[in-house]
């Protein structure tokens, strides 16, 4: 498609080629270039000349007045404003507007740019744009063109360029769709306007196929969103608002809004942010005191009815009371029959303590007697100790003498050893002489055999003969491994080969696997798609029927027919399961799709039946036409999935001709709407107005998901290559596999002549060994030879053991004297030592006397601290009880002053003197208060509980006298917030109806603007709008179902139209509102539109229409901007457009 050219780009280097002419000329120059009439509506006698002007243009929008003349108009409607301090002069026809202000002139009056007015408007890429820019007026822009030419598209620019969500203008979510298709980058740049430097703001975008990214720029630094919106915010730019932004897709929602809805969408258009934040905070002060006053009726029902309660368990608290006292008489007995075992203990101990004391007295007296018997005692001791130690001396000196004595013995066994010692070495010199004779024949003996046998080997031939059979085995071992390389060369040769024929195997077997092919692309493309597909085959037994996946169904025999086909079909379509049984389909969603939380899955639930294909006419009927077949045709598939594809996309009317194809009169002269030729796809649509047909053309791009496979046409071709190359393969597999088995061969002959070299080499290596270990043997019998010789001489050996014996002999006889000694002082110690045992028994004697009277003193004395003791230990104990008792006592008469509060120290007192002071009688009036007590029925939980709800009264009393107070301070602050919102709102609200009530007598019907609401709920407060079109009609509430299509189109322009003065946003965007208008209300609507948009303080309008009412515009309109929008394979040229419209443009010369 040829690329997209912008008026105002032209204008621009055509009026830097004329700077230098004069003003005239450069007026005349740049409206032959650009200017377009504003009664641009051709009558029926010019249709010749409109004929003339080629039927389609391309991506073309064209913006009139010009700039310049724009600026001069408005120029001179200020200076006659000035002047004349009002405009002037109104005409009134049935085609005329009712009310006009126009200047001295007679022409509409220009009004002034508000701040972010758009001044200018770039599109790159952009949906339908290649590459435009337009600039639109102040006043009113008409922005004409056929449908789906792209008008549409200049509202989602304004939108998206300026920071809006792509959910307010209806269409795609996702930024790629915005984009040409075939491109990966666009942008959106728009001027505001702003004084004393207009801003840019230019959103780019930048798509691949993973990613989607967009970047901000003002005036060309880059900027955050967040910057972007605030900037606009300060502009007052609301696009989220229907009274400011009313795209295409949102005309219907406005008329549909509830009067609640449609009074916020006004507050945010006429009122400043404060005054909306007071109704906010209303509603919500209100919702608080709504909950207050439910929340203080609870709790005065709840205080309400604690209070019966307590009221129904008075009487059980009075018997509960009575048990308490009589109980409290129990406690006070147990107090007091605690206090009197404590004295009695107390009496009980001093009387141990008496008993303690005289025993002691007893224990001294007995050890005063046994002190004379201790002395004594120690007397007796003390010498016998001293007996005891001489005895020990004596003994030590036997000993020492023993020890002596045995130590003499024991050198005299010692020389005798050494004696028997020497002799024995004696014997054994001996011998050894004779066992060295012996070794000396034996080993002279073995060298004269080692010497014999060494004749039979020559050591030089076995080498020779060794060296040769090496050399063999090297050159056959050298033959076997070539042979074994030869081996792997081949067999990797064949497992080459081998491979390569699988490859080829695998190549056909996918060749024909056109499903295969295609699920693997689905795999890339759209994985969810595949998972599920899986999923299907998986539990294919779990299913009642058969399902399908359409683009796996179809097989397209030709891949020019397959892009035909995935063009017409939507991509959903293609995707989508079709199921025989709806039981399987739920299934599929409960099991699968709904668990694994997937959204993007279609499943189409179809009965089988035959496909009929309802063809609009005959094939041969279209011939004539160039067509060569229908597009159901061209593929094939079960029944079941083209009856679906055909339900959807209408299939079977769809024609494909050849590159020749009579086009025009196809589309026109026959009931085909759409067609393919020649990788184009034309779509024909013939306008409900105008009665003529407009033509859309797209181009065809290459199939995704359609892979045509092995019924492509280079099937044949691809198939007898891989066919060939199979056989040249297996032939190759062959021969080298009778190599294989020729080198086998050989391998195992060389094998063979290698076991017998090296058998050869083995035993003339073993005689080798034979002879060296002969040698070395040799040489060691000479060693040892030698060393025999070399043993030392006995006869020197013997002498020196003579000698040893002799002294060791003479040492004994010394030895013999010096035990003599040693045996008479042995004799003596043992005559002294027997002198000691009969002085040893005497004084034990005395010791035994003494002991004997000692220890009938101290069995005595152990006697009576054995009393003592006890004495203690009941005393202690008596202490511990005393001290236990105390503390029990002390316990009990805490525990009951803690328990009975009414009680202190003094009336304690009382209350226990006045009880007897007799145990067993205390203990007798305490089991008669328990038996009483117990015959009183009471509940404990009850008193708990009364007292629990009399804190519960208390609490519940004081926080209905804190929410009382609450809600007093949230109705003053109420009545400040309504006063501060409610009187500009009704201000607001009035000037609108006023206006809304003047046009609508303008357009002839009668309507109003009432604001309503109830104080009692600040959120549900509303604007309705009332009107009635005809004089026997009451005035009806606006609304989506009461009134016509044109009839709430009329109401909601005229509505917004009341806005204008008050709404302090800088333009405004409405799209085709005119649809459904009869011609009528239509041209006075416009009329309405172009009064409303002259002024010194007027948004700039933009109203998006396929088309407008013929001699619509008037003449003198100078406030209204006109931007054509052309699209096609071909584009107008400009030079013919100008002289085309040159006879319209009466009010600019």
């Amino acid at each position: 498609m040829p690329r997209r050219k912008t008026t105002n780009v032209e204008d621009k280097r055509k009026r830097k080629q004329i700077e230098s002419s004069d003003e005239e000329e450069e007026e005349e120059q740049i409206t032959q270039s650009s200017q377009i009439p504003n009664n641009a509506t051709l009558s029926d006698d010019e249709e010749d000349e409109e004929n003339e002007i080629p039927s389609k243009t391309n991506g073309h929008s064209t913006s009139q007045p010009t700039k310049k003349k724009r600026k001069q108009q408005s120029e001179e409607s200020e200076e006659e404003d000035d002047e004349n301090g009002h405009t002037n002069g109104h005409s009134q026809s049935s085609s005329q507007p009712n009310h006009t202000t126009t200047n001295k002139n007679g022409s509409y009056q220009l009004p002034k740019m508000r701040e972010g007015s758009i001044v200018r408007i770039k599109l790159y890429n952009f949906m339908t744009y290649d590459d435009c820019e337009f600039e639109p007026g102040p006043g009113l822009n008409l922005v004409l063109g056929p449908n789906g030419t792209g008008k549409s598209s200049i509202v989602g620019a304004i939108c998206l360029g300026l920071a809006g969500s792509t959910k307010l203008i209806g269409r795609a979510s996702k930024v790629r769709n915005f984009i040409k298709h075939g491109k990966t980058e666009a942008f959106v740049e728009i001027e505001l306007f702003k004084k004393p430097k207009n801003v840019i703001i230019r959103r780019a975008f930048k798509v691949n196929e993973n990613s989607e990214q967009t970047y901000w720029y003002i005036n060309g630094k880059k900027v955050s969103n967040e910057e972007v919106k605030e900037r606009i915010n300060q502009f007052n730019i609301q696009l989220d608002n229907l009274t400011q932004f009313l795209p295409q897709e949102k005309v219907a929602e406005f008329a549909g809004l509830t009067p609640v809805e449609r009074l916020k969408q006004t507050e945010q258009a006429v009122l400043p942010p404060e005054v909306i934040g007071y109704h906010t905070e209303l509603i919500e002060i209100q919702k608080s005191l709504n909950q207050s006053n439910f929340s203080l009726e609870t709790f005065e029902k709840n205080l309400e009815n604690l209070k019966k309660k307590n009221q129904l368990l008075e009487k059980e608290v009075e018997k509960y009371n009575k048990r308490l006292e009589v109980l409290e008489k129990s406690e006070l007995c147990k107090v007091k029959i605690g206090i009197i075992k404590f004295q009695n203990i107390q009496k009980e101990a001093r009387n141990v303590k008496e008993a303690i004391d005289k025993k002691a007295k007893e224990v001294d007296e007995v050890d005063k007697q046994m002190g004379p018997f201790r002395d004594e005692l120690e007397e007796i001791e003390k010498n016998l100790q001293l007996t005891q130690t001489d005895v020990q001396k004596t003994k030590s000196k036997i000993v020492d003498s023993k020890n002596v004595f045995e130590n003499v013995i024991a050198k005299i066994n010692e020389k005798k050893e050494s004696i028997l010692r020497c002799k024995q070495d004696l014997i054994n010199i001996e011998k050894r002489a004779q066992q060295k004779e012996q070794q000396l024949k034996e080993v002279q003996h073995e060298i004269e055999r080692c010497n014999e046998m060494l004749k039979n080997y020559n050591k030089q031939e076995l080498q020779n003969l060794l060296k040769e059979k090496k050399e063999e085995f090297k050159k056959l071992d050298e033959l076997y491994q070539k042979e074994t390389e030869n081996k792997i060369n081949i067999t990797n040769l064949i497992q080459t080969k081998s491979r390569e024929l699988e490859e080829v195997y695998t190549q056909k077997r996918k060749l024909l696997d056109l499903k295969e092919q295609r699920l693997n692309n689905l795999r890339k493309l759209r994985p969810e798609v595949y998972q599920t597909y899986d999923w299907i085959l998986k539990n294919k037994h779990a299913l009642k029927k058969n399902v399908y996946l359409t683009c796996l169904e179809v097989k397209v025999d030709i891949d020019e027919y397959a892009d035909y086909l995935e063009m017409n079909c939507p991509d959903w379509l293609l995707l989508s399961f079709i199921c025989e049984d709806n039981d399987d389909k739920n299934f599929i969603y409960e099991q699968y799709l709904d668990k694994h939380k997937i959204d993007k899955i279609s499943i189409i639930v179809r009965k089988i039946e035959p496909y009929v294909p309802n063809h609009p006419h005959p094939i041969n009927e279209l011939s004539k036409y160039g067509v060569i077949c229908y597009l159901d045709e061209t593929f094939e598939a079960p029944d079941i999935v083209k009856n679906v594809m055909k339900d959807s996309t209408q299939l079977d009317s769809v024609a494909i001709g050849h590159a020749k194809a009579k086009k025009d009169k196809l589309l026109t002269e026959t009931a085909i709407k759409c067609a393919f030729i020649d990788y184009k796809q034309f779509l024909s649509r013939k306008s409900s107005f105008s009665k003529n047909f407009s033509t859309r053309v797209l181009d065809v791009g290459k199939s995704k998901l359609f892979s045509v496979g092995g019924q492509n046409q280079n099937y044949v071709k691809i198939q007898q290559e891989l066919q060939a190359r199979e056989e040249s393969l297996i032939k190759e597999k062959d021969e080298n596999n009778k190599k294989l088995q020729m080198i086998q061969g050989n391998e195992i002959e060389l094998s063979k002549k290698i076991a017998i070299v090296r058998q050869q080499q083995k035993d003339t290596e073993k005689k080798i060994q034979q002879f060296e270990n002969i040698q070395r043997k040799l040489s060691q019998l000479q060693r040892q030879l030698q060393n025999i010789n070399q043993m030392e001489n006995t006869e020197e050996e013997k002498l020196n053991l003579q000698n040893k014996i002799k002294d060791s002999v003479f040492k004994q006889i010394t030895l013999h004297e010096e035990l003599q000694k040693q045996l008479e002082n042995v004799t003596k110690y043992s005559i002294y030592h027997d002198k000691f045992p009969v002085q040893i028994i005497s004084l034990k004697y005395s010791q035994k006397q003494v002991k004997e009277k000692t220890i009938d003193l101290e069995r005595k004395k152990k006697e009576l601290e054995r009393q003592l003791s006890e004495y203690n230990s009941t005393f202690q104990s008596l202490k511990l009880e005393v001290m236990s008792t105390k503390e029990e006592t002390n316990s009990l008469k805490n525990s009951f002053l803690e328990k009975y509060k009414n009680y202190s120290e003094d009336t304690l007192k009382e209350g226990l003197f006045a009880l007897p002071e007799e145990i067993d009688s205390l203990y007798e009036i305490k089991t008669r208060c328990e038996e009483e007590a117990d015959k009183i029925c009471t509940n404990p939980g009850v008193v708990v509980e009364y007292e629990q709800r009399c804190k519960e009264i208390k609490d519940l009393e004081n926080q209905l006298e804190e929410m009382k107070e609450s809600k007093s301070e949230q109705f003053k602050k109420i009545e400040k917030l309504k006063e501060k919102w409610l009187t500009p709102l009704q201000d607001c609200v009035q000037k609108i109806n006023d206006t809304f009530v003047t046009f609508c007598k303008h357009v002839g019907i009668v309507g109003e603007v009432s604001l309503k609401g109830n104080e009692t709920d600040y959120e549900k407060w509303e604007i309705e709008i009332k009107v009635k079109f005809r004089d026997d009609e009451k005035l009806t509430a606006l609304s989506a179902h009461r009134q016509s299509g044109g009839e709430r189109s009329v109401t909601t322009i005229l509505y917004l139209l009341s806005l204008q003065q008050l709404n302090k946003s800088p333009f405004r965007v409405v799209d085709e509102i005119n649809q459904g208008m009869d011609p009528t209300n239509e041209r006075k609507i416009f009329y309405q539109m172009l009064d409303a948009s002259q002024g010194d303080d007027i948004p700039q309008s933009f109203l998006i229409t396929p088309k407008l009412l013929p001699n619509l515009v008037p003449e003198n309109a100078n406030n209204i901007t006109i931007l054509f929008i052309y699209n096609g394979p071909e584009n107008i040229k400009q030079d013919a457009l100008a002289k085309y419209f040159a006879r319209f443009d009466k009010s600019l010369r």
